[in-house]
């Protein structure tokens, strides 16, 4: 721990430098966040990254990343672009953590508050000489509300679609990707079989894996059951149709749903997914890449040893080991603050 001094605020490492993490004690900490706005560019993703990296590793409560937060939305500089997406992958990594947990409601709700103001700045379309930077943050936005629920965007993005989908208006090009997998998230039976038929008819790749992700999201068990049965029925392509388990389960909504489908299903989805680049050996981790108990992870290695044998077990010991990071922080010892 590096105190700060009485009289002044001192920022170890504030120009960024250095392979090493800084846990400062919580008073130094509080008076950090106090005077974010105020500290050099570098100091301040310094501090976000170690602060986030530390909390997970269980050096910090993490309380102390999400206390940052609201001093992130204040910052206006250049930096502020890689705070948001630092703040936003911690945001995602903790949803993950906390999935099936009464936590995750209360995390949602932080992340809706922290999220929404800066859609609504932004607005869903932008001026003609809109950097690219801008409009990926925009994007990156609409799926992160969609994701936590925010019916708002999910309404917007289910409208965008239906008028794409009834020949009325198409989706605008630099929209198009956000909307698509927004709309996969509140979708119903009948957007659902929209997605899927889209899905099929796809002729350019880009477009299967964009419809394929956004069916992966729907919330009913049993279209996500019918999108699973998919991939061993033929009629897609080798490569979408072996990664359709993982891309159900990534979401995070049926992970256990997916991993149950790989196992039963092992022998066609290692017939279609071949051995090339690995991808019959990375099944089973992806399909438990949303877990976060830490039984499944031994359960996943387990598996992948008896199905697999002994080429399969550095995917799995990957996936196993971030399993056992996210069930450390499945119960933060403090409560969650609103933005």
């Amino acid at each position: 721990h590096y105190p700060l001094r009485r009289q002044r605020q001192m920022c170890i490492r504030d120009r960024g430098q250095g392979f090493y993490r800084v846990a400062y004690a919580a008073p130094e900490q509080a008076a950090l966040v106090r005077v974010f706005t105020d500290l050099p560019a570098a100091a301040r993703i310094t501090i976000v990254s170690d602060t986030f990296a530390l909390a997970v590793a269980g050096r910090l409560p993490m309380s102390a990343f999400l206390d940052l937060l609201p001093a992130i939305r204040q910052v206006q500089g250049a930096d502020r672009p890689a705070l948001m997406a630092v703040a936003r992958e911690g945001l995602h990594f903790l949803d993950e953590a906390l999935i099936g947990s009464v936590q995750q409601g209360r995390l949602r709700a932080l992340a809706l508050d922290f999220l929404r103001p800066e859609l609504a700045a932004l607005g869903w379309t932008g001026g003609d000489n809109e950097s690219s930077e801008i409009q990926v943050f925009r994007s990156g936005l609409i799926q992160d509300l969609a994701r936590y629920g925010d019916q708002t965007t999910l309404d917007y993005a289910r409208r965008l679609f239906e008028l794409e989908q009834t020949g009325r208006s198409p989706i605008p090009g630099n929209l198009r990707g956000a909307v698509i997998l927004a709309a996969g998230w509140g979708a119903d039976g009948a957007q659902f079989s929209q997605l899927v038929d889209r899905l099929r008819a796809a002729q350019r790749e880009e477009d299967r894996w964009l419809f394929a992700a956004s069916a992966a999201a729907v919330a009913d068990p049993a279209l996500a059951e019918q999108l699973l049965k998919l991939s061993v029925a033929g009629g897609l392509p080798n490569n979408i149709s072996a990664r359709l388990p993982a891309m159900v389960a990534a979401h995070g909504r049926h992970p256990e749903l997916a991993y149950r489908f790989t196992v039963e299903n092992y022998p066609a989805l290692v017939a279609i997914a071949g051995d090339m680049f690995g991808a019959s050996a990375s099944l089973l981790p992806g399909a438990a890449e949303a877990f976060n108990d830490q039984s499944k992870g031994v359960r996943l290695v387990a598996d992948q040893q008896r199905l697999n044998g002994d080429g399969g077990k550095m995917p799995a010991a990957k996936v196993a080991a971030r399993i056992a990071l996210k069930a450390a922080v499945l119960f933060p010892p403090s409560p969650f603050r609103r933005c």
